[in-house]
């Protein structure tokens, strides 16, 4: 009894050695075949998680694109050439008097002259008159051409220097009136007319008496230059007693004073 109960011991201690061979054999192979098992008495070292860094993801945008505009480009058009006006004097001019005329009877019946249609002003001055003779000695008639269309014609243009307190800042046209003796005409006051550019004044002979008895000036403006005027004698009805006389004026304060004198070469009265 005794052998057989040694017999049972024997035998339950070989089925424990093989199930626990039959185990540890199950156990290897489930440990080789997955280390991360829970069981595994040596498990793999976890390792450190690998630092992803973000995938950049493109977002798209509106790109501004420039629309070209149409710019005109500059051309050099000629402008169509343009005359520029030359200042000219028509003279035809209406009296428009300042000063009252001294009362002269006008004898009825005789005609009075007719003047010439308005010569053209140029600088090339007043035509020669024919026939006319400035007298040289007083009291002495000059001889009269019965065909002078004026009664009065006039001696060529000179040029001097102002003597009042203006000096240099001066200019004006001067004279005087000589009757057919050659002396200043003071038995009746005749008008002289000066034109020019926006310019128009009428004078008395006698206003300016250190030119002579029937002495004139028109003052034209402050400094000398050059300027062009045209100058006449008037009746006392404002007839034309002389035909245009053109002056080109002076551009110094040595010729800042044009004097004209005015002869009478045939009765008109």
């Amino acid at each position: 009894m005794a052998r057989r109960s040694r017999d049972t011991l024997l035998d339950l201690i070989t089925v424990t050695m093989l199930l626990g061979s039959i185990t540890l054999i199950v156990g290897t192979f489930l440990i080789i075949s997955n280390p991360d098992i829970p069981f595994n008495p040596f498990p793999l070292p976890t390792l450190p998680p690998v630092l992803e860094f973000p995938t950049p993801t493109l977002t798209p945008s509106i790109t501004p694109t420039f629309t070209p505009s149409h710019t005109p480009t500059p051309s050099n058009t000629p402008l169509p050439p343009t005359e520029t006006p030359t200042p000219t004097i028509t003279p035809t001019f209406t009296l428009t008097p300042t000063e009252t005329l001294s009362p002269t009877p006008v004898v009825p019946g005789i005609p009075t002259n007719t003047p010439n249609p308005a010569t053209p002003i140029t600088e090339e001055g007043l035509p020669a008159q024919q026939g006319i003779v400035i007298p040289t000695s007083p009291l002495v008639p000059v001889t009269v051409d019965p065909n002078v269309p004026f009664p009065f014609g006039a001696a060529e243009p000179t040029f001097r220097r102002n003597t009042n307190a203006q000096g240099c800042n001066w200019m004006s046209i001067a004279g005087n009136v000589l009757n057919l003796f050659g002396q200043p005409m003071t038995d009746m006051n005749v008008a002289v007319e000066v034109a020019g550019e926006q310019f128009l004044e009428v004078r008395f002979s006698g206003a300016a008496p250190q030119y002579g008895e029937a002495g004139f000036e028109v003052v034209i403006g402050n400094s000398p230059q050059r300027r062009l005027f045209s100058v006449r004698l008037l009746g006392p009805s404002g007839e034309a007693l002389s035909d245009y006389i053109f002056v080109t004026t002076g551009e110094t304060c040595d010729q800042n004073v044009a004097y004209i004198e005015f002869f009478q070469n045939r009765e008109f009265r």
